[in-house]
């Protein structure tokens, strides 16, 4: 899946250092261009999934250049860039809205990747041709069904993302075009979210098996047998952390469905307040019902 953050474009100085495309123009050269700056934008997209570095830092590289050249145009929809190869990234896509939204996905094989990388864990310089092969680049304006879709695809050429970008913008555009794009890790442990998402989907494997055979093991379903079975601590326990842990895998899952989908930022943080209420509501009703029962009169 993929993930979704804001950048915003601005020409304001003050403006925080992050997740900001600074337009400039130099009039006595005859140049203008953008200066992009991300970091929690893309942290919350490629943290998320918990991406290997090798795979972390050609989608950052391509993210940022994603917001570059889109915050250049006037567009009323999305600008997509794709690079697809045949190498170990298959595929990496980015786009970003008129509206501000990012979003990031690179589908991998990792046992391709590893090969590849021949025991590094972080893409090297000059990575193109190694971890995407031969493919193509291609860049993307959708401005929605009632307009022409804009398209401009070349050959994967080069040894990195900017040699990629320099190589479409000398045949496809035929544009003077200067290009510098660099991504940092910093350490720190950001993968909290995916984490949480792996443990509590495998916590659910031992308890969903647990739930069924205990429920095939009773002699009867019915009210009485349920709660006798309830009743015993170790039955009652191992139902309400399956209520528990999979209340919260869900959670997590559908917050990430509406992280990437749900562009407009005030709907997307009423619908994240509305999903958490429901989460509660339903796992607390679930859990009182199981208290009920068991210990009820």
């Amino acid at each position: 899946m993929s993930g979704s953050s804001e950048v915003p474009s601005t020409s304001d100085p003050k403006a925080t250092d992050w997740d900001r495309a600074l337009p400039f123009q130099l009039d006595a050269l005859g140049v203008r261009g953008r200066l992009v700056r991300l970091g929690p934008a893309l942290d919350a997209i490629i943290e998320r999934h918990g991406y290997p570095l090798a795979v972390a830092r050609p989608l950052a590289e391509a993210m940022t250049l994603c917001a570059a050249l889109a915050t250049s145009l006037k567009y009323d929809g999305i600008f997509t860039l794709q690079i697809s190869g045949d190498g170990p990234i298959r595929l990496l896509v980015t786009d970003l809205t008129s509206d501000g939204a990012l979003r990031g996905y690179a589908q991998f094989d990792s046992w391709k990747l590893a090969v590849a990388l021949g025991g590094l864990s972080e893409a090297p310089e000059g990575y193109v041709p190694r971890l995407f092969g031969h493919g193509r680049l291609a860049f993307t304006v959708d401005q929605g069904q009632h307009t022409q879709r804009y398209q401009g695809v070349v050959p994967l050429e080069g040894a990195t993302l900017t040699d990629c970008a320099h190589t479409y913008f000398r045949q496809s555009e035929q544009l003077p075009t200067g290009i510098k794009i660099a991504a940092k890790r910093e350490e720190r442990d950001g993968t909290g979210h995916w984490w949480a998402q792996r443990v509590s989907a495998v916590a659910l494997i031992p308890l969903t098996l647990w739930f069924m055979f205990s429920l095939l093991a009773l002699p009867a379903l019915d009210y009485a047998t349920v709660r006798a079975w309830l009743s015993f601590p170790l039955s009652g326990f191992l139902a309400v952390l399956l209520v528990g842990v999979l209340t919260y895998h869900s959670h997590l899952g559908t917050m990430e469905v509406i992280e990437d989908y749900v562009h407009s930022a005030g709907m997307k943080v009423l619908s994240l307040l509305l999903l958490r209420f429901v989460h509660v509501l339903v796992g607390g009703a679930s859990i009182f019902a199981i208290m009920r029962i068991a210990f009820g009169p």
